[in-house]
């Protein structure tokens, strides 16, 4: 399901793709892991207002499609920040969507409860997550962890032309597209 957020109070919209059944829930679990506009941030200041908070998107379109779709879409409209879009953006991406595929109803908007402790990107909170052995800064914990993965442990798969990688999918992406030695 594709859906679109308005951003109340601002300039700005939210598209993407759930596979989740009520886009509401994907609001309800945060998807301000996700970069966005400086303007919308609250940069770890608990006075300004929390303006990517439930309480503040409202959701005023939803699709037919799947993340194939939302590639597309991305890729005829691109953001303005992340998977921001300016409002003047928002015809013409819903003209497009319109001719790819169906518009679905809007499901009764949940009330929301213990939004609080929902994560937050490190512009938001102020805590960085920082590598010991570097010093480079991430704003998700994850992020940390894959870095410090693929970065500064020693490589766990070989490919058969001598290549090494920390991860698995490193070596399939490497054997799929562009090892010289594969059958």
């Amino acid at each position: 399901m594709l859906y679109i957020f308005e951003v109340l109070k601002s300039n700005y919209f939210k598209f993407g793709w759930t596979e989740r059944p009520n886009a509401y829930d994907r609001i309800q679990n945060g998807f301000w892991t996700n970069i966005h506009p400086e303007e919308l941030c609250q940069k770890g200041d608990p006075e300004r207002p929390e303006k990517l908070a439930p309480s503040n998107l409202n959701l005023i379109f939803l699709f037919d499609g799947d993340s194939k779709l939302e590639s597309v879409i991305k890729s005829l409209f691109p953001p303005d920040c992340g998977e921001f879009w300016r409002k003047e953006d928002l015809i013409n991406m819903v003209d497009m969507l319109l001719l790819m595929t169906e518009q679905v109803s809007l499901p009764t908007r949940p009330r929301f409860q213990n939004t609080i402790n929902l994560e937050k990107l490190a512009c938001c909170t102020g805590h960085w997550h920082v590598c010991f052995k570097c010093g480079q800064k991430f704003k998700r914990f994850d992020k940390l962890m894959q870095h410090k993965r693929d970065k500064h442990e020693a490589a766990r798969f070989k490919c058969i032309c001598g290549k090494d990688f920390p991860r698995k999918g490193n070596l399939d992406r490497h054997v799929l597209n562009s090892c010289k030695k594969r059958a």
